[in-house]
């Protein structure tokens, strides 16, 4: 707290780290979600978003809270397609996750490649 001028969240003094503040001249900051984090200026809560599959959302021991998008396989597959298609890519190579979905992906990718 500034000596001499009031306490308040948004504009006089900051929210401390992971917690924000809607409006101004406000004497409690509020906490964000688990599913959001505060903004950069701390006035309002963001939500955790990832794009595309990702083997942290497989793991729900860690607490992790995230909204997750992602198309379907067979249009990222065709998209990764097209990409090498258009650049004329004839050598690749391919890593994926020792896991059941790295599994999968071959399977699924291997036929759709062969084919062009």
């Amino acid at each position: 707290m500034k000596e001499g001028e009031p306490f308040c969240c948004y504009d006089c003094t900051p929210c401390p780290e992971g917690k924000f503040s809607e409006q101004e001249d406000m004497n409690d900051c509020s906490t964000c979600t688990d599913k959001t984090y505060p903004s950069n200026r701390q006035d309002f809560c963001i939500p955790k978003l990832i794009y595309g599959p990702a083997p942290v959302m497989n793991d729900k021991t860690t607490g992790l809270s995230f909204y997750q998008m992602s198309p379907k396989d067979a249009l990222q597959h065709a998209g990764i397609l097209t990409l090498l298609l258009h650049f004329n890519w004839t050598w690749i190579g391919i890593l994926t996750s020792n896991d059941e979905y790295g599994e999968r992906f071959v399977q699924t990718v291997f036929p759709v490649f062969s084919r062009k």
